[in-house]
């Protein structure tokens, strides 16, 4: 059950761990797949791998849905759908967001502008749509972690409601 009201000591403990560095979206290490590859497995059986980020010119961030049929028509390719996997708030939780990349005869290439990292953590799916849930993992139990996941776990169910409603 996610709280409504924290305690000044809560807030003051949710800003500062928001406000430090480590916390920012990062893509995950390989020992920090060894945590995530059991909850990824559940969501789709084939194996996630690294993408470095190769924007194509007039591609614009959280847009791969319209930038890689740009790309196709313009370079060639197919579409080859997935989850993009992101780390949040060291380690405490991931979120795994709808994705599409460009399958080519030399491999694959995301052609959307990282925000954060020059590489993503791509986990591949066949059937996945711009209309699809993402998940929300969460991936600690320590107490500083539970007061991020219900505040991120009340933001990512909104915005995931709230999409629903606009698509």
């Amino acid at each position: 059950m996610i709280k409504k009201h924290y305690n000044e000591q809560e807030l003051s403990e949710i800003k500062a761990l928001a406000e430090s560095r480590k916390l920012r979206e990062q893509v995950p290490t390989p020992q920090q797949l060894c945590t995530l590859m059991p909850r990824l497995i559940e969501i789709s059986s084939e194996k996630p791998f690294y993408l470095q980020a190769q924007p194509d010119a007039g591609a614009t961030p959280r847009n791969c849905w319209l930038n890689v049929p740009h790309y196709i028509k313009k370079h060639g390719g197919e579409p080859f759908s997935g989850f993009h996997v992101i780390l949040h708030y060291a380690q405490y939780y991931a979120i795994v967001v709808p994705h599409v990349v460009v399958k080519t005869q030399d491999g694959f290439r995301d052609v959307t502008p990282p925000e954060q990292e020059d590489k993503v953590l791509f986990l591949p799916k066949q059937g996945v749509t711009i209309e699809s849930n993402g998940y929300f993992l969460k991936l600690s139990k320590k107490r500083k972690a539970k007061l991020i996941i219900d505040v991120a776990w009340k933001t990512f169910t909104d915005s995931m409601r709230l999409r629903q409603k606009t698509t």
